[in-house]
C-alpha cells in the first residue's frame, strides 16, 4: 500500500472509531498514528499526494483529540453530579431498608 493510501486509510479508521465512540479502538489507532508519524519524520522526498494525505491525517487526529477532550469533560461532569447526589441515594436506601423496603 502506498504512503498516501496508508495515511488516508488510517485517518478513515480513526474518524470511524471516534464517530462510533469506540474509545479502545481510538486509543489503539492513536498509538499507531504516533508510531507512524515517528517513522515518517525520517522520510524525505514526499509526493504531493503523500503530503495531502499526511495533512488530512493530522487534521483528523486533531479533531479526534478535541472530541476525546469533550467526552472526557462530559463524563467527568456526569461523575461529579453522581458524586454530589451520592449522599441522597445513601439516605434514601437506608430509609427504604429501615421501613422494610422491597422484599
Amino acid at each position: 500500500m502506498g504512503r498516501a493510501r496508508k495515511l488516508a486509510a488510517m485517518a478513515l479508521r480513526l474518524r470511524r472509531a471516534a464517530s462510533a465512540g469506540d474509545w479502545a479502538q481510538v486509543a489503539a489507532l492513536d498509538r499507531d498514528v504516533a508510531g507512524l508519524l515517528r517513522q515518517l519524520a525520517q522520510v524525505t522526498g514526499w509526493a504531493a499526494a503523500d503530503v495531502e494525505a499526511f495533512e488530512m491525517l493530522r487534521k483528523v487526529h486533531a479533531e479526534v483529540h478535541e472530541l476525546c477532550a469533550r467526552e472526557t469533560a462530559r463524563a467527568g461532569s456526569g461523575l461529579a453530579r453522581h458524586q454530589e447526589q451520592k449522599g441522597g441515594w445513601i439516605a434514601y436506601a437506608v430509609n427504604d431498608e429501615s421501613e422494610g423496603g422491597l422484599a
